[in-house]
């Protein structure tokens, strides 16, 4: 089968599980993952099953058609609302915390205020590592019984394609402006002082909602996930940046220019010094059948 047959092919597929994915969208429930302590909560809307086509990383100009399971993914970016109970042990006693008590498993304390100044409350958690985002991931599957991990690249792109934007992410048309002006905060957005712009992050939720029911899947904050290439990049581009980080297909990974300023040597394993564009959000593949607590 030549490669324009696979992809026509692996189409055709692509809108047959468009469809039957929608319906299992609609049967599905979202939930609320509320964390013991009044210490936050995520609210995970149900992502259906489908395939997506991807640029390989490995063999760039080479479409790569990927299936991705039914599962949960974060209505938004994580907030320092629930990333703070995990960063300041909220959920240990007073003396598990004096004795160190997981430290290995838990940020060491930013040098300087974690959020920028940018804001806490509803805002997105910035300048955390690769690890720390894994480790956040670790953290909430144990505090809940239930497995939360960072997305794939797969799942993100197709989750952000959000059931209005076909399944081809390797070729597909760029986003116009238009577009991302309704769902993104980006360069464009932050600099119009007619449209409430502002250096820096913004509160989540306040864009657009794309047709899976996710905000800021493009701008306010890049997103951590788990390459194609299993490699970790970051997709959806953030506010500092411009229309083509923002496409589907974007990737950007992170390169010395993060930690740069960081002082300490060897550099931080959990924050980017030079990165309070960086964040993400989570995937679960278990419903709310299995959600405790209520």
């Amino acid at each position: 089968m030549t490669m324009r047959s696979r992809l026509l092919w692996g189409a055709m597929l692509s809108l047959l599980c468009l469809t039957a994915g929608g319906l299992r969208a609609q049967e599905a429930e979202a939930y609320t993952e509320r964390l013991p302590k009044n210490m936050g909560r995520l609210q995970m809307v149900p992502i259906p099953a489908g395939q997506v086509t991807l640029d390989d990383p490995a063999n760039p100009g080479t479409a790569v058609v990927v299936d991705v399971p039914a599962l949960y993914m974060s209505k938004t970016e994580v907030r320092w609302d629930e990333f703070s109970s995990y960063m300041y042990r909220f959920d240990l006693t007073d003396a598990q915390a004096a004795a160190g008590f997981d430290s290995e498993n838990r940020p060491s304390m930013p040098y300087v205020p974690p959020d920028r100044g940018f804001g806490t409350d509803g805002f997105p958690v910035i300048s955390v590592s690769y690890q720390n985002a894994v480790k956040f991931c670790e953290w909430l599957s144990k505090l809940t019984g239930k497995t939360y991990r960072l997305p794939t690249e797969a799942e993100w792109v197709w989750a952000a394609l959000g059931g209005e934007l076909g399944t081809d992410a390797a070729s597909c048309e760029p986003l116009t402006a238009e577009q991302l002006d309704a769902v993104a905060w980006y360069g464009r957005t932050m600099a119009n002082p007619n449209n409430g712009g502002q250096p820096g992050t913004m509160p989540v939720g306040k864009q657009e909602a794309n047709g899976y029911g996710l905000f800021d899947m493009f701008g306010n904050v890049r997103e951590w996930v788990t390459g194609l290439d299993d490699v970790p990049v970051t997709k959806g581009g953030g506010w500092v940046d411009e229309a083509d980080a923002l496409q589907p297909y974007a990737r950007i990974y992170q390169d010395d220019s993060w930690r740069l300023t960081d002082p300490q040597d060897p550099k931080s394993q959990w924050w980017l010094a030079d990165g309070p564009f960086v964040g993400f959000r989570v995937v679960c593949e278990e419903g709310p059948a299995a959600e405790a607590g209520g």
